[in-house]
Parts: structure tokens; sequence; C-alpha cells
């Protein structure tokens, strides 16, 4: 795949489980994200879609410089309800924190709950910013 001719939105999909499988993660993430991709394949297949394109641009547009698995589970669940992000990210606290639809005091008090780092707190922000842009370009996929 690549970026000048992006494959049908199933594709999408394939690549996520092809990566989840993959990659090495702590505390269940790649399970509980198995689990969360089979819910919204029955429940919302088109928001499944969406999000696994928003993890799949943050991912490639992301350069090498840093860890690419903050931006993959991060623009996966970009799109999860609040019900969603409780019931799948519970034990996932920096993903968690990823989730665009925090107010700034949540992600404040999720930040010093997690005891991040001043540097981590601003991974956390930035990453946001790009799923936030993201999620503006994928309302039209």
């Amino acid at each position: 795949m690549n970026k000048t001719s992006p494959s049908l939105p199933k594709d999408y999909v394939k690549w996520v489980n092809k990566v989840n499988g993959r990659w090495l993660v702590h505390h269940h993430l790649s399970a509980t994200t198995d689990a969360f991709v089979a819910d919204l394949a029955v429940r919302d297949p088109e928001r499944l879609e969406r999000a696994c394109r928003i993890a799949y641009d943050l991912v490639h547009d992301g350069g090498f410089a840093d860890d690419p698995k903050p931006r993959f589970y991060g623009g996966l669940f970009s799109l999860c309800t609040r019900e969603e992000a409780e019931r799948y990210l519970s034990e996932h606290l920096f993903t968690a924190l990823l989730q665009p639809h925090l107010k700034e005091e949540e992600l404040q008090s999720g930040a010093i709950a997690a005891k991040l780092s001043e540097s981590t707190f601003g991974k956390v922000r930035a990453i946001r910013a790009q799923i936030q842009e993201k999620m503006k370009m994928a309302k039209g996929c």
C-alpha cells in the first residue's frame, strides 16, 4: 500500500489486524484491540473503516523518528465513544489519554494519575493534535 494509490477501506481493516498481530505491546493491548475491532465490525463497520484509515494515515505520516504504536492505537481508538473507551481502554491509560473527546481537565487529571513526565505529556498533546487533524480529513472517507 502506498499513499498515492490508497486501497479500499476493507484493506485498512486487514492492515490494522495484521499490524496489531505483529507488535509486542503491554497489558493485553493486542487482545483488547482485537475485541474492539471485532465488536465494531459487527456494530458499526463504517466507523471501523474510518478508524482503521486514521490509524494507517497516522503511522505512515509520522516518519521514522518515533515509535508508531501510540499513533496506531491512538488513531484506531480515536472514534471511540466514551463508553467504548471505558470498556476497552481502562487498562491502557496512555492510549486513553489520546482520546480526542477528552476535555482539558480530564486530560490533565489523567496525566497526573498516570504520573506522566512533561516530555511524555507533550507527546500526548502532539499525537492528539495529529489525531484531531486526521479525524477532520476522515469524515469524508
